[in-house]
This record gives C-alpha cells, sequence and structure tokens, in this order.
C-alpha cells in the first residue's frame, strides 16, 4: 500500500500501521513541485486477503508517486517549508547573509543551536519545536538568521529557525531508549538531546514488544517478544511525516539495563568495522633522501597502555655552544595514500577513541600497520617529520628549527612515571652543566628546555600554564608537541603553496564587555589567583608583593575575606614545604580549580571564554586569530596523525611543502580543508560527548566518601548541583531540596547569595544523662586562611623564598588550631527538650561532604549522592527519601483484583501494598527519631 503524507491522510496513516506486519523504507521525493511530501511506505500482513492489498494499491496510484525503497531519511523536503536541495543552493547563494550551511547542535529536543560552515566562530540559537522543525542532533541544514541582537553579557545573538535539510548521517537514527508508562508504542531516547519516538506495534500487549529486521529493502516482523519494565529498547528511526509530532521508528533489539553502556558505545563510536588490511608497495627510492638519525638518542615516552606510538624526541650535541632537540612524528602520510581504502576509513572514523570501559579500542588503522611500519617501536626503524630545534647552551634561546624528512630508532620506550623518576634525579641542580652521554642525561636536557620554552611562551603565567595534577613528564611532552604544532603552522602559512590551504586551531579572546563584567564581581577574588590577577591587570594596591611591602598587613588582625582550602591540599603542601618539592608546591598553589574560594570563579570565566574553532588559513579575519590560550600567534594539530585524521591531513601538507619537486601543488583544495575543518570539530565534539557521558557512568566504587563544592545555586531554584574539583573523573552531581526533608522552605539571601536550610529532629539518648546541649562541630575539610596570607604564600613561591613560604604556612597553621579551640555549644529548646535544629548555609563554594554510591539511571550505572554531611554529628540519608519502599521494604507487589478467589489471596496482596504504603508515607511525614548512645 503507499499514500501521500498529508494533512488529510495523516490518520491513515496510523491506522493502517496498527494491523499491518510490514513496512519499506522511504525517503521524500526529491522533486518539490508542490506542498505535499509523497512518500511510499509499504504494509502488509500474512492474513490479509489479495482482493484488499489490490484495492489498497489501486486506490495509492491514484493519489501518489511510487519511489524506491529505502531506509534513509535523508531528504530535500523534511521540514514544513518543504524546501529541496534546489531551492537550499539558490538561497545559500544569492542571500548568504541570512541563510546559512550548519552543522546542528540539539541541546533538547526543542532547542539547538547552529554553526556554519564557513563562519564556525558565529552561534545561532534555534529554540521551539517550530523552529528546529524535524531535525536530528548532527544534521546539516539550512537555518534563516531571524534577527540579531546585542546582549551586555553574551555579545551578539543570533537567533534563527531551520528550512531544510541539507545531509543526514544514516548512522544518527539509531537510539537506546526506554517506554514511556510501560508503553512500547511511545519511547523515550536517553540521549536526552532527542525527542520521543513512536514505533511500530501491531499487538496492543503492553508485555510484549514487537521486533523488527531490514530484509530487502523492507521492514519486516522479526518476532514478538515479553519485555520487563526496567528493559532497554533499540530503535531505528525510518522517518518522521509531516504533521506528526514525533517521528516513527522500528524496535530492532531488546536489552537489559545493565547492557545499555555497552551498546551505548557500539551505536556512538562510529566506526565499528575493523580497519582494512595493508599490503607495503616496494620502498619507495625517496626513503634513500631522508636525514639519517637512526643514530642520535632517541627515547618515546607513552601511557603503558598505548599501542600507537606517533610522537618521539632525540637530544644531541652540536658543539660547545649549542645542541639540538629533535621532535619526530612517524610519517603515515608516506604509507597512506589520499583516497586509499586505508585513508578512507581513516576519514571515516576521524579519530582512534579509547574505551577502556567497554574493554576495546577504535582504531584509524590496523594493527599491523601500527606495529610492522608507524607506531615508533624501539630498535625499529622509522620514517618521520621532524622537527630539529638548534638551541643556545647558556640561554636556551632557539637559535634555528627546520622540517625535515627523517630515519630515526627510538633507544627506549618509557612511560611517564619512569619519565618522572628521571626529571627528579637529574634535574634537581640547574647550574649543573648539560650533559649528553645517555638517555636519562636527553631527558634532563629536554625537560630543561620545555621549561624554559614555557616561560618564554607564557611570560608572567608561566608558573600556571598547567592543568592540575600534572606531572613534570606530562609538561614537558605538552610543551614540545605545543611547539611542534605551532612551528608546523607557522611553516605552512608562510609558504606560498600551503599558505591558504592550512587547517589552524584558532582562540578567541574573551569578550571585552564580558571580561568587564567579569572583573568587577570578582574584585576581591582576582589578587588571590595568580592566573586571573596577570591576564585582569590587577591594581598593585591588592596584588600579593603588596602584602610583603606593607606595614599594615604585620598586624594579623587585617586579615581580610577567608579564603578555603581543602584540608588535605594545605597538609600537602606543608609536605612539600618541607621536602623543599618546588614543583609539586607551586602545582598545587597555582591550581585555582581546585581551591574552592576560586572555583565559582574559574566556572564563570570558562562560560565567557570563546570555544576554539578549526578554520583554513586565509578563509577570514578569524583565522587570524592564532590561539588565545596558548599564547601563540598560529597553531595546529600535526602532532598524532594516527590517532587524528586531521594531523594526517596537516602531515600530507608538511610534505609538500618539503618536496623538491618543482611547482609541485598541493593534494587538497580549498573547498576540501574547509570540509575537513568542519569534520575535524564534529570528530573534537562526539569525542567529548563521549568522554562526557563516560564519565558518568564509569565511577564504579560504591558507599565511597568525598569532597564536593556547590557548583550551581539559583535563587528560585528546586536544587542545587554540586562538582568534585579533587575527582575530575566525576560530574556534577544535582540534589534535590525535598531530598533532604528540611522542615521549611529553603530560604535565599540575596546579599549573600546564599541558600539557608533548616532541619528539626527529635533527639533521644540511651546514655545516663542527657546533654542539653548539641556540639556544633563543623566538617574538618576545609582549611580558613586569610587572604593576605594566602597572597602573601603566592608572592614567597613566585620567588621561591623558602623562608618565606614556610612562615606563612606555619601562620595558616596556627590561625587553623585557633579556630579549632573556638567551637561552641547551642543550647536545646527549653520547650521541647528533646528537638535539636541544624541550619546549613550554602554558597558557590561552599564545601560539603558526601557519601556516594550508583544506581541504574537510564540503563547506565551513575554515581548519585546516599549521605549529606551537615556536622560531623548529623547527616541525611538522600537514598531513603528516593526510594523508600526499596530501602524499607522488600516486597514484591501484586497488582490488587476487583475480585477475590479467597480472604488468603486477598491478604496477602493487600499485606504487601500496606507494607509498601507504610515505607513510603514515613518517609514523607518528615518525622524521623534519632537514637543516641544505643549500644
Amino acid at each position: 500500500m503507499a499514500w501521500t503524507v498529508a494533512e488529510g491522510v495523516t490518520s491513515k496513516t496510523e491506522r493502517s500501521l496498527e494491523h499491518r506486519g510490514e513496512i519499506s523504507g522511504s525517503r521524500i521525493s526529491d522533486t518539490c513541485t508542490s506542498k505535499q511530501n509523497y512518500m511510499d511506505t509499504s504494509v502488509s500482513e500474512e492474513s490479509d486477503s489479495a482482493s484488499s492489498s489490490n484495492a489498497e494499491e489501486n486506490h495509492s496510484k491514484t493519489v501518489c508517486k511510487t519511489l524506491y525503497e529505502c531506509t534513509s531519511l535523508e531528504s530535500d523536503s523534511e521540514f514544513d517549508e518543504e524546501l529541496c536541495k534546489k531551492d537550499i543552493e539558490e538561497l545559500l547563494n544569492t542571500n548568504p547573509d541570512v541563510f546559512k550551511h550548519c552543522k546542528l547542535v540539539m541541546e533538547r529536543h526543542n532547542k539547538a543551536y547552529a554553526r556554519p560552515l564557513d563562519e564556525p566562530t558565529l552561534c545561532i540559537k534555534i529554540s521551539g519545536r517550530e523552529n528546529v522543525g524535524r531535525s536530528f542532533p548532527g544534521d546539516d541544514v539550512c537555518v534563516e538568521i531571524l534577527n540579531r541582537e546585542q546582549c551586555p553579557q553574551e555579545g551578539e545573538m543570533l537567533k534563527g529557525r531551520v528550512v531544510g535539510l541539507i545531509n543526514r548521517d544514516e548512522n544518527s537514527l539509531t537510539f537506546i531508549c526506554k517506554m514511556v508508562e510501560g508503553n512500547p508504542k511511545l519511547v523515550t531516547p536517553v540521549n536526552k538531546h532527542m525527542t520521543r519516538i513512536r514505533t511500530v506495534q501491531t499487538k496492543p500487549d503492553m508485555g510484549i514488544v514487537e521486533l523488527r529486521q531490514y530484509k530487502c529493502g523492507r521492514w519486516v516482523r522479526k518476532e514478538f517478544v515479553n519485555i520487563a519494565e526496567n528493559q532497554m529498547l533499540i530503535v531505528k528511526v525510518i522517518k518522521w511525516e509531516h504533521g506528526k509530532t514525533y517521528p516513527l521508528g522500528v524496535v530492532t533489539n531488546v536489552i537489559p539495563e545493565c547492557d545499555a553502556l555497552d551498546e551505548m558505545l557500539y551505536i556512538e563510536l562510529g566506526c565499528k568495522d575493523t580497519p582494512p588490511p595493508f599490503k607495503l608497495q616496494r620502498e619507495d627510492d625517496k626513503a634513500l633522501d631522508r636525514m639519517n638519525l637512526c643514530d642520535i638518542i632517541t627515547f618515546t615516552i607513552d601511557p603503558p597502555t598505548a599501542e600507537d606510538l606517533d610522537d618521539a624526541i632525540s637530544v644531541s650535541e652540536i658543539n660547545c655552544d649549542r645542541y639540538q632537540i629533535g621532535i619526530h612524528i612517524t610519517d603515515v602520510a608516506s604509507c597512506i595514500s589520499k583516497d586509499s581504502e586505508q585513508d578512507q576509513f581513516a576519514r571515516l572514523c576521524g579519530k582512534t577513541i579509547y574505551t577502556p570501559e567497554k574493554g576495546d579500542v577504535t582504531f584509524m588503522f590496523s594493527r599491523e600497520l601500527s606495529n610492522d611500519h608507524l607506531s615508533v617501536l624501539p630498535e625499529k626503524k622509522r620514517k618521520a617529520i621532524s622537527l630539529l630545534i638548534d638551541i643556545d647552551k647558556k640561554t636556551s634561546n632557539i637559535l634555528n628549527f627546520d622540517f625535515a624528512e627523517t630515519l630515526i630508532i627510538s633507544d627506549r620506550r618509557m612511560s611517564y612515571e619512569e619519565a618522572d623518576q628521571i626529571i627528579q634525579k637529574y634535574c634537581l641542580d640547574d647550574t649543573e652543566p648539560l650533559r649528553f652521554s645517555c638517555v636519562e642525561d636527553c631527558v634532563a636536557v629536554a625537560y630543561r628546555f620545555s621549561e624554559e620554552h614555557r616561560k618564554c611562551r607564557l611570560e608572567d603565567g608561566w608558573l600556571f600554564g598547567r592543568q592540575a595534577g600534572q606531572s613534570c613528564s606530562h609538561a614537558m611532552v605538552e610543551e614540545l608537541m605545543n611547539l611542534y604544532n605551532s612551528a608546523a603552522a607557522e611553516e605552512l602559512i608562510s609558504t606560498d603553496v600551503t599558505r591558504d590551504l592550512t587547517p589552524l586551531r584558532c582562540h578567541r579572546e574573551p569578550d571585552s564587555e564580558q571580561l568587564t563584567q567579569f572583573k568587577k564581581k570578582y574584585v576581591e577574588l582576582i589578587p588571590m589567583s595568580p592566573y586571573f590577577s596577570n591576564i585582569c591587570e590587577v591594581d598593585t594596591e591588592h596584588s600579593e608583593e603588596h602584602v610583603w611591602s606593607n606595614p599594615q598587613y604585620e598586624n594579623m588582625e587585617h586579615n581580610g575575606i577567608p579564603f578555603n582550602i581543602f584540608t588535605s591540599i594545605f597538609q600537602k603542601m606543608e609536605e612539600f614545604a618541607q621536602s623543599k618539592d618546588y614543583y609539586n608546591l607551586m602545582q598545587l598553589i597555582f591550581s585555582d580549580e581546585i581551591h574552592p574560594t576560586l572555583i565559582p570563579m574559574v566556572r564563570e570565566f570558562r562560560d565567557i571564554q570563546k570555544k576554539a574553532v578549526i578554520l583554513r588559513s586565509c578563509s577570514s579575519t578569524d583565522s587570524r586569530l592564532g590561539h588565545y590560550d596558548l599564547r601563540l600567534n598560529a597553531y595546529t594539530w600535526a602532532s598524532s596523525p594516527m590517532r587524528r585524521y586531521l594531523d594526517l591531513i596537516l602531515q600530507r601538507l608538511l610534505h609538500t611543502m618539503l618536496s623538491k619537486e618543482i611547482l609541485k601543488q598541493a593534494d587538497y583544495t580549498q573547498v576540501e580543508i574547509n570540509r575537513f575543518c568542519q569534520t575535524g570539530m564534529d570528530a573534537e565534539e562526539k569525542y567529548d560527548a563521549l568522554v562526557l557521558r563516560l564519565k558518568k557512568v564509569q565511577f564504579e566504587p560504591k558507599d565511597v566518601v568525598k569532597l564536593a563544592v556547590v557548583d550551581q545555586l539559583t535563587p528560585q531554584g528546586h536544587e542545587f548541583t554540586i562538582s568534585f574539583p579533587l575527582h575530575s573523573k566525576l560530574d556534577v552531581i544535582t540534589i534535590m531540596y525535598k531530598q533532604l526533608k528540611v522542615v521549611d522552605q529553603p530560604s535565599y539571601n540575596k546579599e549573600k547569595n546564599a541558600m539557608t536550610l533548616h532541619w528539626k529532629r527529635r533527639v533521644y539518648s540511651f546514655s545516663e544523662s542527657f546533654k542539653n546541649s548539641y556540639p556544633l562541630k563543623p566538617m574538618k575539610n576545609v582549611t580558613s586562611v586569610s587572604s593576605n596570607l594566602w597572597k602573601r604564600l603566592v608572592s614567597a613561591v613566585k620567588q621561591q623564598d623558602w623562608v618565606k613560604i614556610e612562615q606563612c604556612l606555619q601562620d595558616m597553621k596556627k590561625g587553623e588550631d585557633e579556630e579549632k579551640e573556638s567551637v561552641t555549644n547551642e543550647a536545646c529548646s527549653t520547650e521541647q527538650r528533646h528537638y535539636k535544629e541544624l541550619t546549613m548555609e550554602l554558597k558557590l563554594g561552599t564545601v560539603v561532604q558526601v557519601q556516594l554510591g550508583t544506581e541504574l539511571k537510564d540503563g547506565f550505572p551513575v554515581p548519585v549522592v546516599q549521605l549529606l554531611s551537615v556536622n560531623q554529628c548529623f547527616e541525611i540519608c538522600l537514598e531513603h527519601t528516593r526510594n523508600p519502599i526499596d530501602c524499607f521494604s522488600k516486597t514484591v507487589c501484586n497488582a490488587s483484583k476487583p475480585f477475590y478467589e479467597s480472604y488468603n489471596e486477598y491478604q496477602n496482596i493487600w499485606s504487601q501494598l500496606c507494607q509498601i504504603d507504610t515505607a513510603y508515607n514515613a518517609l514523607e511525614e518528615n518525622n524521623s527519631i534519632i537514637l543516641e548512645g544505643v549500644h
């Protein structure tokens, strides 16, 4: 049967799907001659009579145009406006300021933003189902810009609507879903960016789901299976009809909740096939022209489990005045030619993705190719594209650098831990002369140079140019790779043949108005942060150096605002100061993201920072921005060609630059590079989204106590969120106020931007004498020091003045001891002797102690808060309030009946229901009793 999908026949479509058993894939016609969508959808059932089928077929021929059977939803008429590709191309060409070819990023089913492919720095916000249209995450669409507004906090705001579909990835149409109210006919994807989906189900039974498979161009019934309420469905969307609220899909599989993570990884990784095998052609004669560096000491530093070793470092002495550092990247481009089978597979993958949660890895290249020809393994000769840097021994200044095609042999493979041990042993004294006799000497030389180069690149900001917890060897490798990538960008944009063909990683500085507002808001906190005081040009009156020179600060009563430090971090600082471990002490002090007082400021600055984009050189003014965060004039990605396809493109461009052929042309056109810039960003966004989702589900230990800080707090909100600065793998967690069982509505203080929570509990004691007072023992997780002491410590660390450092830490310790002695007791109410009242004030950056466990949510195990500690004597159990029936009643409930066969049956069913009701109501009444001194 076939029919037109027009306003008058949509009800017929639904009725037919309820009684048929087989659906053909369909697509919408490319020809847009009217305002109707013509679609072919065949439905058949073995029990249908031939005469009925023929009649419906004859009727369909008069109202629709038959199309070829296809499962793709790619179409030219997917939206209400019904624009076909020809119309879209005309709009994009004739009115490019209003209509943009964009990549769509869904935030919710009715909210998205779009980035124009030719102006990826622009962000067009799209709100409402009428503007989002029938869009899916990752669609290539035509967006009409409706208006432009200037917002004080966000700069220029563009609003638009989707008017047509340009391209859609077939792989983006499969979703993991859960049933809505136990009904498989309507399902909700666990991906919150996607709308609900109608599914084809021909049996009315709620406990049975119909599975279908694609066979001979048709979605045919596979089987009926029983389904439990907690099972998940794999749903393939086959079309989205005009005028319908939800798309239509078929259920292809049923999985238990515990398998949802594996299925999610399988769906979202993209490349599911293994890389094609590689057959090496005869050796290229050009290998004879390569610079032979096999006799120079060379080493690699990678994680122990890494399989693709694509970079190496060499160090050699040139003469008494200079030495050379080589940064070598394995030459993938010499093995993999453009558009070969291996290249096409790598292009499709976009990036190698490591997934330890699933137990395997999605590689761009086959293991044979990696192990036998590319990976820089010890004692194996490898081709490389090398950056050779000549350095002055006395000043560590770069005298000269060149790129070259080379041959190298790695002498040793090291882990980061092994390299750190060498650095700690051989780099204690910077005054010692440089040595080049062994691998250990060369690691020390490379590290010392990387630190000097970091100082030169970041100038006054070099001290905080590292991530929290980053080891010395990590910092060294990162700095050398940054040098390689920036040098590659500079050389390519300076060469005629690649001047306008180089993909560049561009990062714009924050908007000046937003930065001004940021400075005003955090005028008191900025001087406490070495990073922000550097980029925000702090007045010297508030600077950390001023607190040493101004006599008024000698009086310790002039403390300034309090500065909170995690007690565990403060203890580490004392240990590093005693052992004179300058590197680790500096890291702890200068990592703003681990200090509770500074965390709200760090979070807001991240929100106003522009996102880095990939642009073709000379394509726009934005392509000349450089990289603000790295303080580089030009930057690209060229150091990981085995793990990122965009780096392979850069390596081919480097080959073009180094070619000795006269009038050598590049392998790529500007149009191709523009497309690869976009796909490169898509691959990164996909990878980042996957990592973010894995962070939520990879938390395995149960009943673990963690320290968190209040991350988000809204005056009229019903919840607050907490983050875990000391545990980067944990994502933010939301806590509902109603789960805390407070006695009254949380009260908000606008001046302090704080929310106060109030509890009242009955407490009875089994001890000999009941305590009339209640000790207010705060949690010992935070050490509070004066802001002036903190600024003194920062100044002393910058100067590496160990006397002042020890003095500051002793003063902080003294203040902490005095605070412990000032613990007071709060008398209980005389009217209600057994009632105890507690309060807790929540502000951004407030430290809270929680106990975490795991729960299945949408099929994935995610961390949840089980206990929240108000103080040392009082904890709130959130698990009980979230799941009172599961916690207090182990009963498996049977449904009630209108009629019962016996009294026993009635009693069995309703006794279970009463137990569940009692457990639930006990928590809802919020009238629990605390017993003390129970033995």
